[in-house]
């Protein structure tokens, strides 16, 4: 899935938590075509990772921000 889309994504999923995301820059693998964006909520902390291509064992979107609460 492309970066672009999965950042609409954790967006919604973040600002529905209350999380107001400051996003870094892409980082990318040349040997997995993989692209990774790290989130980060300005006000508490919790963060949000997005994978492009995962592993078997991984997902696209993941971390705090998108399973928990703002708490802020």
């Amino acid at each position: 899935m492309k970066l672009s889309t999965l950042k609409k994504e954790a967006q919604r999923s973040t600002a529905y938590r209350g999380h107001r995301m400051s996003w870094g820059a892409p980082s990318g693998d040349t040997l997995s075509t993989n692209e990774t964006l790290v989130g980060v909520c300005r006000r508490c902390g919790m963060q949000v990772q997005l994978l492009t291509h995962p592993s078997p064992n991984e997902i696209d979107v993941s971390g705090e921000a998108v399973a928990l609460n703002c708490n802020k």
